[in-house]
């Protein structure tokens, strides 16, 4: 059988086809967006996601506005996929992802029109399953569209348990996106472009992470994780491959 042009738009092999067919059989999503201020953008993100049956097969909303309570009758949407609403906080993308039934989920904040990339998101992951993939316009900052293992996403919440909930770094918890990143130790596909926001006029909401002194808290995050990835046997060896890319986030994150 010849060689043809996969859904990717690289060359594949029939084996190649075969293997992706399966992968995509094997991995459906489960949506998860986070609710901070923009309801109005968690109901155009549900119906974005309601487009892509062949991708997503269930939705969890994570609520962690502790002013707001959201239930499905609010976010005004009649679907057929099943849509769960979880008002707790913290941690949110890993927690939804160890809730869902799913392999591996696809997350975002309230804020970002991901239809453009969806697709192209989920293409490159059936390519790799088991690294991150995330479109950005920032180093390791995955909320804008990200998708990773629900494997990644459980062993995550164990290191942080294990390395953050102590007094001497509880306050780098609100960090857990850069821990996440360099504790996987391998290089994620990362998608470089224009991200859009749904509304322009929320897009000064103030974070649920908001912190006066949030450079700081980036720059001691990197060299903590770096640390504890010398310090402790993780499930991969760092290459020297690896390592540069943590040294070079490491550099840019320096405090002036």
């Amino acid at each position: 059988m010849p060689e043809t042009i996969g859904s990717t738009g690289r060359i594949e092999s029939p084996g190649e086809i075969n293997k992706n067919i399966q992968y995509e059989k094997e991995y459906r999503l489960a949506g998860i967006i986070l609710h901070w201020k923009r309801s109005h953008g968690v109901q155009e993100l549900i119906r974005t996601m309601l487009k892509y049956e062949n991708i997503f097969s269930n939705i969890i909303v994570w609520n962690n506005n502790p002013m707001k309570s959201l239930t499905l009758e609010n976010s005004l949407i009649e679907n057929n996929i099943c849509i769960e609403i979880v008002n707790l906080k913290d941690q949110a993308k890993y927690r939804a992802c160890q809730l869902a039934k799913t392999k591996a989920c696809f997350y975002v904040d309230d804020d970002w029109d991901t239809e453009t990339y969806i697709t192209s998101l989920y293409s490159s992951f059936i390519l790799e399953p088991a690294i991150l993939h995330a479109m950005t316009d920032q180093y390791n900052w995955i909320d804008s569209g990200s998708i990773f293992s629900c494997d990644n996403a459980i062993r995550h919440l164990k290191y942080m348990d294990l390395f953050l909930n102590n007094d001497a770094n509880r306050d780098l918890i609100s960090q857990g996106d850069r821990f996440f990143s360099m504790w996987m130790n391998q290089l994620p596909a990362q998608f470089n472009g224009r991200l859009l926001q749904l509304d322009e006029s929320t897009s000064s909401s103030s974070s649920s992470f908001e912190n006066s002194d949030f450079g700081t808290l980036q720059y001691r995050s990197s060299v903590l994780a770096i640390e504890i990835e010398s310090m402790y046997d993780a499930p991969q060896t760092v290459a020297p491959t690896t390592l540069a890319p943590l040294i070079f986030a490491l550099a840019t994150l320096a405090p002036q």
